[in-house]
């Protein structure tokens, strides 16, 4: 992601995610669980009170170091390993 927001994405299908922005620290982020068919990511995030939103993903490029991918609305995110 860009600017204040961070994702880290595990090889077990776990990840998670917070925004600086919000006085958020990796420590409080929310937890999602992922998949990657062909071009499809799949987000799950997992809600603090129970529940799960799935969130999906066309990815537009991935390598070992970078994930490009557009959101339904077409929006453009980039996950970057450096960050």
């Amino acid at each position: 992601m860009q600017g204040t927001e961070h994702e880290v994405y595990l090889a077990d299908g776990t990840g998670r995610m917070w925004d600086t922005a919000d006085d958020v620290s990796d420590a409080e982020a929310q937890r999602f669980s992922w998949t990657l068919d062909s071009n499809l990511l799949t987000l799950i995030c997992h809600l603090e009170l129970g529940g799960v939103v799935p969130k999906r993903y066309v990815v537009t490029f991935a390598d070992d170091e970078n994930l490009s991918y557009k959101d339904p609305y077409g929006k453009a995110h980039l996950w970057d390993k450096k960050r």
